[in-house]
């Protein structure tokens, strides 16, 4: 039996940054749909629907799509498409200030799956109504952190007390070339749209967050955040930079780590070369990268779960964090 996928929002992480020159590949939803049915294993779905109010924009996402052995893709303007055939997957991927009510309109029709993009929603009342709603539903829903999927986190993260011993902490770095730190009429701010994959990576490492609180001007914001396993940390995030960057430094009794956006520094515990009886912390080392592959990209790996059942996102936990994630960063 064919499952039937729904794609809402046919904008640049539906698919149009596939054509980035710089992003390892699939690098968006409908890209990584689609490189998986070409795949024997997984032809036994169809695009259904394509749903955006740009009716051209969802014609040339239908047409990305266009493989010999599939339909065409139904394209309209509005959910009301789905009602007479509703999809087992929906995918949203529009734009975040209209998360939450079509997350309620995909809820409605009673699909297995719903993947969501980040953040999933814009203020905390959203976010706490749709986690209501997520639990009185039978519906897998499953945001769309990738790094959840990157294997060189999920590594890390199966590591962690091999790799550095007792943890005893973090310090998360986000640097934004944007000024506005908080949603506003335009967009959802750098917090929501940026350091919520900051936020959501301690959630993924270290578990739920059980307080929290945040110092933070109109260009800084620092968040102090403990954790159910007894982990704490801070995650800062500075404004007005020239920079585009990610890091996130962990650190163990055995040593540091620090993961950011292409690197990773691994900096041992040794004896100290400059005080007796003291161990330091070695010179840093840049541990080699190794590539992004179609077996282990991100974006399949999201659906290879989904579609092959084998999934590691039985009971909601994952979109629950990601619901805390926003109350977390949209109060402040």
């Amino acid at each position: 039996m064919s499952v039937n996928i729904a794609i809402i929002g046919a904008g640049r992480i539906a698919w149009l940054l596939e054509k980035d020159p710089l992003r390892y590949k699939p690098c968006t939803h409908a890209g990584a749909l689609r490189a998986l049915a070409a795949q024997k294993r997984y032809q036994q779905f169809n695009f259904s629907a394509i749903i955006d109010p740009n009716l051209k924009r969802a014609q040339g996402l239908r047409d990305f799509l266009r493989l010999p052995h599939l339909k065409a893709a139904e394209v309209s303007t509005s959910m009301a498409a789905l009602k007479d055939h509703p999809p087992e997957i929906i995918v949203i991927a529009a734009s975040s200030g209209v998360h939450y009510p079509l997350f309620k309109q995909a809820l409605a029709l009673h699909p297995r799956h719903i993947v969501i993009e980040k953040p999933v929603a814009i203020n905390a009342s959203q976010a706490r109504r749709m986690q209501t709603l997520a639990q009185a539903a039978n519906t897998l829903v499953w945001p769309n952190y990738e790094r959840r999927f990157h294997p060189k986190y999920r590594y890390w993260k199966k590591n962690l007390t091999h790799k550095l011993g007792t943890l005893l902490g973090y310090r998360g770095l986000f640097l934004a070339p944007n000024t506005e730190l908080f949603p506003n009429e335009r967009w959802e701010g750098v917090l929501l749209h940026d350091t919520t994959h900051l936020l959501d990576l301690v959630q993924f490492f270290f578990g739920p967050i059980t307080s929290h609180h945040a110092d933070f001007t109109t260009t800084r914001h620092r968040l102090n955040c403990q954790h159910l396993s007894g982990i704490s940390g801070e995650l800062t995030t500075i404004a007005n930079s020239r920079a585009f960057h990610l890091e996130l430094e962990i650190i163990g009794s055995k040593g540091r780590v620090t993961l950011g956006n292409g690197f990773t520094r691994w900096e041992p515990v040794r004896r100290s070369k400059f005080y007796s009886r003291f161990c330091s912390l070695a010179t840093a080392q840049l541990l080699p990268e190794k590539p992004v592959t179609t077996k282990n990209n991100p974006f399949l790996q999201l659906y290879r779960q989904i579609l092959s059942h084998t999934n590691e996102n039985l009971n909601n936990e994952y979109f629950f964090d990601a619901c805390a994630n926003v109350q977390i960063l949209a109060e402040g």
